[in-house]
């Protein structure tokens, strides 16, 4: 496991970084747009707080889709874990057992190839 914050590194290395890895997990957010610089098959798990109403964009039933539709575009499979108890502007708590779950489902994709 390689935790990153994006605003601590360079772009260089942010680039580097998720060129490097084979499954990049973020909470929705400008930072995971550096999936762009992903290889092909790289697993993305974008964790996405929907309570509430996000300012500007209204209320999100799903999150938004920009990530994903970036993720298809550049051959990454894509998983979202939607968090309709946590509100985007609150820190990010994800329940054990929901991240389980996804990571096992990751997990039995990756075994699939």
């Amino acid at each position: 496991v390689d935790v990153l914050a994006p605003e601590t590194v360079g772009l260089r290395e942010q680039m580097e970084r998720f060129n490097q890895a084979d499954l990049v997990i973020g909470v929705e957010g400008a930072a995971l747009s550096n999936i762009l610089y992903c290889r092909e098959g790289t697993r993305v798990l974008n964790i996405i707080p929907i309570k509430g109403i996000v300012e500007g964009y209204g209320e999100w039933d799903c999150g938004q889709e920009y990530y994903w539709n970036m993720a298809e575009s550049l051959k990454l499979p894509y998983w979202a874990l939607v968090l309709r108890e946590t509100a985007f502007s609150s820190p990010v708590t994800v329940p054990l057992d929901a991240l389980e779950s996804v990571l096992m489902d990751i997990r039995f994709a990756a075994i699939d190839r």
